[in-house]
């Protein structure tokens, strides 16, 4: 019995290696901006629904757990690829920081107009989905509008410009790495997905895609050199 139980945990394993992700990075001459274009791709003959947040990134932080996906006051909300950074055997821990310490002047109005536009979208989610708590939809929002279907042999592509001291800005929070200049750094990217994220669906929303499997675990790009 013993030796079935291994031989299913391996199988899954292997089923979930099977979802790759790769990249390639190239700097922007002159700046401190890099190129990555991302491709994602189930070598698998499954169905998957995979939560990726296409418009930012994680950040490493060594005691997160997977399932904690949405932060409402950090820049980073969980669903985002992983930025990972090693330096002499070790990852460096990344940051959430405050964009009221920088010198800058926030467009009170604009921001007011937007806070006015996202409270009447969360209004109609919160009235179609049945919910009661503001942060409860958000959560679902955000969830549901991060998962993309990827049939088999299906790849995604996206292409993200990013600096690494300072991505994710909002306009009060952003995330950064505090990395060396001249230093080389081993890069990679990595994807941690737990099960009990998806208990913020909810019964109507899980029965649609009830022909999907909904990818649980992670996955590890190969890592190559950046110079910061």
């Amino acid at each position: 019995m013993k030796l079935i139980f291994f031989i299913l945990i391996l199988f899954t394993s292997v089923l979930k290696s099977q979802i790759s992700i790769n990249y390639t990075i190239k700097k922007t001459e002159g700046t401190n901006k890099h190129i990555l274009n991302i491709n994602i791709v189930n070598h698998t003959k499954i169905k998957y629904l995979i939560p990726i947040d296409t418009t930012g990134f994680r950040v490493y932080y060594p005691e997160e757990p997977c399932s904690n996906f949405y932060y409402e006051l950090s820049a980073d909300k969980g669903l985002g690829l992983m930025l990972l950074f090693k330096y002499n055997e070790e990852y460096v821990m990344g940051d959430s920081k405050s964009n009221h310490l920088k010198d800058i002047d926030l467009d009170v109005m604009t921001s007011s107009k937007l806070d006015e536009i996202n409270n009447k979208i969360l209004k109609k989610w919160k009235k179609k989905w049945g919910f009661k708590s503001d942060l409860s939809a958000k959560k679902n929002m955000y969830l549901y509008e991060s998962l993309l279907s990827l049939k088999p042999n299906e790849s995604i592509s996206f292409i993200k410009e990013i600096d690494f001291s300072e991505f994710n800005n909002t306009d009060i929070f952003y995330n950064t790495y505090s990395l060396e200049n001249g230093k080389v750094y081993g890069f990679s990217l990595s994807h941690c997905i737990d099960e009990n994220i998806y208990l913020n669906l909810t019964s109507q929303q899980r029965k649609k895609f009830k022909n999907y499997t909904f990818f649980n675990g992670t996955i590890y790009s190969k890592e190559t050199e950046v110079k910061q």
